[in-house]
């Protein structure tokens, strides 16, 4: 047995990436190589809003980038120039990959064929889960999607660190547009059930929360077994039992083991759906009674206009001007450009409504304008064959942002 331990251990050395012991504070987040230049951009802004302008407390927090062996050099230089706080791990797909049960193969035309959005089939997708393995000796991760931002002030940040969870192994913002019936089969089976024995108590109606923004206790993590409970569901989802329909990949797996027991954290922690085409009324006054209730009272309403299928555009969040957190989810990336017949969300300000992608170009606008400066950074660029600074520096940022 204890052969077996130096074993793990040794392996979890090849695989993992090990920080450093100032690093109290985890913040994870998981990317693969880049498609386009675009997509770095939202790492780069993420990046910047975590470590600009905090101060001396922030001192023992720490960004994880769990990435691939071919993606790890172009980031490494690429965010050197915003922080020595930033751990690249081009090992944490690899260690991850390894770890998957070998039923889930993202190769396979038939598990391809069963996923609504294929791009989710990667090992990627699944970081979050790992961190028991990652960190086994960390107290608290935050776990971010790429497509957000921490504009929260470095005293609500460590605030969100300490918080008394009551027990809970994890906290997120609760999701009561999207209810748990909209992705897992139902009713659950006997197999299921014997899994995970608290999802008895859940019911098709039960709300969600959204796996962008989750603070872990890592240590409840790891003794609740939660990691091994998802590699049981996901093992037997591609051989001989249906849990979840094709609505995701990850995200089933994660609402079953937790059946609905976390803390709920304020929302204004995930204030998401910012890179949406539309919202239902009911939504839209969903979105307005938590704006009262965060103090933003006599939001004005910006014009819509009705869909044939009953949604409202453009996309409209009434309390983004209070977020600690910001959310860009959806298709409308504000990277990306704007598609035809498109019309772009638009994000409550001081100021009123504005276009979310004016909110998150002011965090990027900092980001990029630093970084292009730097020469290591420009020839990195070119060594992965991507041609972004062709000219001056200023038009390297207009193309970049």
């Amino acid at each position: 047995m204890f052969h077996l331990v130096l074993l793990f251990v040794s392996i979890l050395k090849i695989f993992c990436c090990d920080l450093p012991l100032d690093c109290v504070n985890v913040i994870m987040v998981a990317l693969d190589e880049p498609k386009s230049p675009y997509e770095i951009n939202s790492l780069f802004a993420l990046s910047s809003s975590i470590f600009k302008d905090r101060g001396t407390k922030f001192q023992n927090y720490c960004l994880y980038v769990c990435t691939s062996n071919g993606a790890a050099p172009l980031y490494e230089s690429l965010l050197e120039p915003i922080s020595n706080k930033i751990y690249v791990c081009g090992t944490c797909q690899q260690f991850i990959q390894k770890s998957l049960p070998h039923e889930f193969d993202p190769s396979v035309a038939s598990i391809q064929k069963r996923a609504k959005r294929p791009e989710l089939l990667t090992p990627l997708n699944f970081a979050a889960f790992y961190i028991g393995r990652l960190f086994p000796s960390t107290k608290r991760v935050l776990y971010l999607d790429t497509d957000t931002l921490l504009v929260a002030k470095g005293d609500k940040v460590n605030e969100l660190f300490s918080l008394k969870m009551d027990g809970h192994t994890l906290a997120a913002v609760e999701d009561c547009i999207q209810r748990i019936g909209m992705y897992i089969s139902w009713p659950p089976s006997e197999l299921l059930l014997r899994i995970v024995p608290a999802f008895s108590s859940v019911t098709p109606q039960s709300c969600i929360c959204n796996r962008g923004v989750v603070l872990f206790d890592v240590q409840k993590w790891i003794e609740g077994m939660y990691l091994e409970k998802i590699e049981k569901l996901v093992k037997y989802q591609y051989t001989t039992d249906k849990f979840w329909n094709i609505q995701g990949v990850s995200q089933p797996p994660f609402l079953i083991v937790i059946s609905g027991a976390y803390y709920r954290l304020d929302p204004s922690w995930n204030v998401r759906g910012l890179g949406r085409n539309d919202i239902a009324k009911r939504e839209f006054d969903g979105l307005l009674n938590v704006a009262s209730t965060l103090g933003n009272d006599n939001v004005s309403h910006p014009s819509f206009v009705s869909k044939e299928n009953g949604l409202l555009i453009p996309y409209a969040h009434p309390y983004a001007n209070l977020a600690s957190i910001l959310h860009f989810n959806g298709n409308q990336k504000p990277w990306n450009k704007l598609r035809k017949r498109e019309v772009p969300p638009l994000c409550r300000t001081t100021e009123g409504y504005d276009l979310c992608s004016n909110v998150w170009r002011t965090y990027a606008q900092k980001a990029v304008t630093e970084f292009v400066a730097n020469t290591s950074v420009r020839i990195a660029w070119e060594k992965e064959n991507i041609t972004i600074c062709t000219r001056t520096s200023l038009l390297c940022v207009d193309r970049l942002v």
